[in-house]
């Protein structure tokens, strides 16, 4: 659900933001793919107002992706070896 949030970040309407702040932080924290601190900085460019223009990829420069690909191996890491617990 995380990386479906972050994914789709830089399309929601700024109001959608907002709302979805707390789900995006909360989903983060409990994949337990990411520490505190990298959940920080996820948040803090999520968070940033001026960051969201920033954020739609393609040709553009992506922060918040560029932030979260370099933890990216871990999440998938953890994502992967919770599909063992499931099945």
């Amino acid at each position: 659900m995380a990386w479906g949030l972050l994914c789709e970040w830089g399309r929601l309407e700024d109001e959608e933001r907002w709302e979805k702040l707390d789900l995006l932080e909360f989903t983060l924290q409990e994949s337990h793919a990411l520490d505190a601190e990298q959940v920080k900085h996820v948040m803090e460019v999520a968070n940033c107002v001026a960051f969201w223009d920033e954020m739609i990829g393609g040709f553009v420069r992506d922060p918040l992706l560029e932030r979260f690909q370099a933890v990216r191996d871990s999440f998938a890491d953890v994502a992967y070896g919770s599909l063992d617990l499931v099945a």
